[in-house]
């Protein structure tokens, strides 16, 4: 009788110890559910410089995806080789790294064309929407055009002088693809920055710059700017959407442009890890105090922030990769 009391004594304390365990593990599992990161910090890698919109947009996020998952959310920035130094450096970890990246649709599909890097949009997978960038043309609020048929009318015969980028990048190769849709000829002058093209334009030196309405809301407030035409498919621009452009769909012509800043992780990632970024991202982004600090800093509120919404701005992009390469081979 003593040793079958003993044995049952035996008994509870294995179960006791396994209930012990198992709760302990649900408490872990439950308190830190996190397949990704594995670690204790989570690394985003930005590959432009600090001080950027996309360093900008990094950081906000970063405080309140720490606080969502209770782990340590740092920015390393990469910056050259238009994004390509970066994120080369982010793919050549290790696929369980704790990372993920900051890059826009432009910086996955052309920029490894543009710098033939071993890499592609489908070494990724988008986890959330940042922001969107629907371009406009704009133009002296003194110019000539005052439509963009007055602009196509003239580029027909002659050369019309746009402000780009160098030639490659992104602002280069969109205003490119919007000329040759539209039958224009064109020449251009490289600026550093948008803003520096605008300058250029408005002291006379180029004709019309492809910009967003964020950057040159400055410029049109003053007086000094216009929009003529836009890229995208919204047809109202302006901080209270009462602006009226046109835009190349609404016009006909078989061309549009968007792009879209994203956080994205490698597309060989752990799938749980994915998921649970997607989740913890959506979750982020419709924190109301998130959103409050989003607008203090002027960035721009998406309606849909989804995953879904980056991969179908890719899917466009990737439409255009054959003009693209036609262009950089010089026909």
């Amino acid at each position: 009788m003593k040793k079958r009391i003993t044995g049952m004594v035996c008994i509870l304390i294995v179960l006791a110890a396994s209930m012990v365990w198992a709760n302990g593990s649900a408490e872990t599992a439950e308190g830190n559910a996190v397949p990704f990161p594995q670690g204790d910090t989570l690394t985003f890698v930005c590959p432009v410089s600090a001080g950027g919109q996309m360093d900008l947009q990094s950081r906000i996020v970063a405080k309140y995806l720490s606080e969502e998952i209770g782990k340590n959310v740092i920015i390393d920035n990469i910056p050259g080789g238009g994004t390509v130094i970066g994120t080369k450096t982010y793919l050549a970890d290790s696929k369980d790294s704790d990372s993920i990246v900051n890059l826009s649709a432009d910086h996955m599909v052309f920029s490894p064309i543009v710098q033939k890097a071993d890499y592609s949009y489908e070494s990724f997978v988008p986890l959330v929407a940042l922001s969107n960038t629907e371009p406009y043309f704009w133009v002296n609020s003194d110019s000539e055009y005052k439509t963009w048929e007055d602009v196509m009318a003239k580029g027909k015969t002659e050369k019309i002088i746009f402000g780009t980028g160098a030639p490659g990048s992104a602002g280069f190769l969109a205003t490119k693809l919007a000329t040759m849709a539209s039958g224009i000829k064109m020449d251009y002058v490289v600026g550093n920055s948008i803003p520096e093209s605008l300058a250029n334009m408005m002291g006379g030196h180029v004709e019309m710059v492809l910009a967003d309405y964020p950057t040159g809301k400055e410029y049109y407030k003053a007086g000094k700017i216009r929009p003529i035409i836009g890229v995208g498919v919204n047809e109202y621009l302006g901080d209270d959407k009462t602006i009226e452009v046109p835009t190349m769909k609404s016009m006909g012509i078989d061309f549009s442009y968007a792009s879209c800043n994203m956080l994205a992780i490698r597309s060989d990632a752990n799938p749980e890890a994915i998921s649970f970024m997607r989740e913890a991202l959506a979750t982020v982004y419709a924190n109301p105090d998130f959103q409050a600090d989003w607008a203090k800093a002027g960035q721009p509120l998406l309606e849909d922030s989804s995953y879904s919404f980056g991969e179908n701005i890719l899917k466009e992009k990737v439409k255009s990769i054959p003009q693209v390469n036609a262009i950089l081979a010089g026909n």
